[in-house]
């Protein structure tokens, strides 16, 4: 069986079969940390418009004549288009971005064709080309069969895997539910020999980036010690990453002030701006201390250290097993998105985060660089999703269409929402158990709701249609059972075409809940800080940076809308070019 029919299977157990054991090379990650934490000494950290167009599938440009060595592809989570734009200049001259923007070709307008924007179907429609009606993976959380909240790629046949060795509970991350093949699995099939590393902050951010047996898959996982991986990967727990896991929280005492205030003051002069939220202690305003947290697990990841963390593990597992072989690198940056939910995307904390990422990448770049050469490697670097502006300051901000899109930009709590929902079930079929629940961006019938005969469930369904699209932000309900088998083409952007494109047939809920222009679903109980999630373009619209080793396109940009399977088609057609040996 192919890498590439492994991967397109629904079956864990064929995904198992080809589970990677990393026990033989347990020697080769011993001591990496070292080097790692060397390669940083030497690179230290610095001191402190929109298209018109339509998105249309592109035909990649022509190929040079050599493969390069490396493969590198690069998530920030939650870059927008409009914050790349209104940022990346702003940037130092020695910093990653910069750079990316000199050796390579800016496309400041990369579309997504499906309206919801989370980071789970942002990642998996990068590293597939496809989206989510056609991957599957049509949401970050869904409701399991008890009623709660969970992961999409929380597996029950897989566990975890930690420095203390796999944990006794299921419900681990795996590709199971995923029904697309990873440009991992093609890479694999064209270079067999070739290493698969893939690393995040997250399981989703991490997870898409492989392939059915990974050189490496590891995120951080908050409440456990440090970095983890998960059985459906791995059988053994790397040695490096012991290093790791053991010495992570000893970087919660980095206390996080500005780098530069007199550069952050002209970029955002306002700390503490009205919705911003606080992280049980980490704080609105600086300084933020992530041991003042009651969650300080969550809050290490929404400080710039994490950033420092996620690139000294990436060097360590690019030097473990470090022989001259392909490689494929896929790291995802979560941390922005962290900052940009809880501060929002135009905060100091968001503009001083992106200036340290930057400082991260041109590590990184350096990194590659002494490894292989400049000529050794080719970068891809986009985002997941986008993201618009704070509710309280969407009035003020950027008329050009990438902010709000309504002056009427509100949060829509989930648990009103579902309250609203039962009481408007119960008042016309009588109490009873009917919504199971609200998982944006979906609504969950019980299963007695779904037993009911025909006749009652259209009438329950009527009522809740009714009571939902009269509340404010809520703009539609699409019943996912009337999902079309085909959805138009990427030329139609109506919200019809954007929601086709969101559902697979027998994922998520019930119904689909498509917010009002502006409206976005809460993410704390308070209301405050800012998501994303919706068809707006503000979500959607992200930018691609593309470094290519030869040069080609060195220092161009493009305002062109392009299509968000030109992250894919780039890797594809790296793939297809060939080194001298390979």
């Amino acid at each position: 069986m192919s890498d590439q029919d492994r991967m397109s299977s629904n079956s864990s157990r064929e995904l198992s079969a080809s589970l990677l054991s990393l026990g033989s090379r347990r020697g080769a990650w011993t001591g990496a940390l070292l080097v790692a934490a060397s390669i940083s000494a030497c690179h230290p950290r610095p001191a402190a418009s929109s298209a018109a167009s339509a998105p249309q599938v592109s035909t990649p440009a022509k190929s040079p004549t050599a493969r390069p060595r490396w493969l590198v592809a690069l998530v920030v989570d939650q870059l927008a288009a409009r914050a790349a734009n209104d940022k990346l200049a702003e940037l130092p001259a020695d910093g990653g971005f910069a750079r990316l923007r000199r050796e390579g070709r800016w496309y400041r307008d990369m579309r997504f064709a499906h309206a919801i924007t989370e980071t789970a179907p942002g990642h998996a429609s990068l590293f597939t080309g496809k989206t989510p009606h056609e991957h599957g993976i049509v949401a970050n959380e869904v409701l399991d069969a008890s009623g709660k909240s969970q992961g999409i790629l929380a597996d029950p046949e897989a566990k975890l895997l930690d420095v203390h060795g796999l944990r006794s509970e299921g419900g681990a991350a795996s590709l199971r539910a995923l029904r697309a093949v990873t440009f991992a699995s093609l890479y694999r099939q064209s270079f067999p020999s070739g290493r698969v590393l893939a690393l995040s902050l997250k399981d989703r951010g991490a997870a898409f980036g492989a392939d059915a047996k990974p050189e490496l898959v590891a995120w951080y996982e908050p409440g456990l010690p440090g970095v983890v991986t998960s059985n459906a990967f791995a059988t053994v727990f790397p040695a490096a990453l012991t290093q790791f896991s053991n010495q992570t929280e000893s970087r919660f005492s980095e206390i996080w002030q500005p780098l530069d205030p007199a550069w952050l003051g002209k970029h955002a002069s306002i700390d503490d701006q009205p919705g911003e939220s606080d992280l049980g202690g980490y704080g609105r305003v600086f300084p933020h201390d992530i041991r003042r947290s009651n969650k300080p697990g969550l809050a290490f990841r929404a400080h710039p250290v994490a950033n420092t963390w996620l690139v000294d593990l990436t060097i360590a597992a690019l030097e473990a097993n470090h022989e001259p072989r392909p490689t494929l690198l896929t790291v995802s940056f979560s941390t922005n998105d962290y900052v940009g939910h809880l501060f929002g995307a135009d905060s100091q904390e968001a503009w001083d985060q992106l200036r340290r990422l930057d400082a991260e990448l041109a590590r990184l770049f350096a990194y590659f660089d002494k490894k292989v050469g400049k000529s050794g490697w080719s970068a891809v670097l986009s985002a997941d999703h986008g993201i618009g502006v704070l509710p309280e300051l969407s009035r003020h901000a950027h008329p050009d269409g990438h902010g709000a899109d309504s002056p009427s930009t509100q949060r829509i709590v989930g648990d009103k929402l579902l309250e609203s929902a039962r009481k408007a079930a119960d008042a016309d079929l009588g109490k009873g158990n009917w919504v199971a629940g609200i998982v944006a961006p979906y609504l969950y019938l019980s299963t007695e709701a779904r037993s009911l005969e025909p006749a009652k469930r259209a009438r329950l369904e009527q009522v809740l249609v009714k009571t939902l699209t009269a509340k404010p932000g809520i703009l539609r309900l699409f019943d996912v059972r009337q999902a079309a088998a085909t959805c138009p083409d990427f030329q139609d952007e109506t919200i019809e075409a954007l929601v086709c494109r969101s559902l697979s047939p027998g994922r998520g809920g019930d119904y689909y809940i498509a917010t009002a222009p502006g409206a976005v679903f809460a993410l704390t109980p308070d209301a405050s800080g800012m998501n994303h999630g919706s068809h707006a373009v503000s979500d959607r619209s992200v930018p691609l940076l593309v470094r290519e080793a030869d040069g080609a396109g060195a220092g161009s940009e493009t305002t062109e809308t392009i299509p968000f399977t030109r992250y894919f088609e780039t890797l594809e057609r790296w793939r297809g070019q060939r080194v001298s040996g390979h």
